[in-house]
């Protein structure tokens, strides 16, 4: 029995002694995971901070490229107002010819230069024409034809 007992107390050794080696190489690589995961996080925060650095690159380009895009627009309606500015000088030239046309004919007018477009001798007798056609209209709205 003593024997036993003594077997018993050496497996129970041994067993101890097996399950203190495993607790103490668990705290062992429990120890090297801790110091693992401290060195990848140290990583990320250098990693962090190297990326922030290239974030300002990165809104920098976005930001070029919004200014390239509000650039084409702009210059689209520069183009449009060109062309709408060449339109508003073609048609000045165009009133101003007929005004100056219009200001000439007001001049001949105004110096009494009859310029015949009916078979009239001066400008006096076709007032005498325009006057007696305006009575003959009068007379007949009087008459009421």
């Amino acid at each position: 029995m003593l024997y036993l007992f003594l077997l018993t107390t050496l497996g129970f050794a041994a067993a101890t002694y097996y399950y203190f080696q495993q607790f103490q190489q668990s705290q062992t690589n429990q120890h090297k995971l801790k110091e693992r995961v401290g060195n990848l996080e140290r990583e990320q925060k250098q990693l962090k901070q190297i990326y922030s650095k290239y974030d300002d690159i990165v809104s920098k380009e976005a930001f070029i490229n919004k200014l390239d895009l509000d650039i084409s627009l702009r210059q689209a309606q520069i183009s449009d107002l060109r062309d709408q500015y060449e339109q508003v000088n073609t048609k000045i030239a165009a009133l101003k010819a007929q005004l100056e046309t219009l200001e000439e004919q007001e001049n001949f007018q105004t110096i009494a230069f009859y310029q015949p477009k009916y078979d009239f001798q001066d400008s006096a007798q076709f007032q005498e024409r325009l006057e007696s056609i305006r009575n003959i209209q009068k007379q007949f709205i009087k008459d009421g034809l």
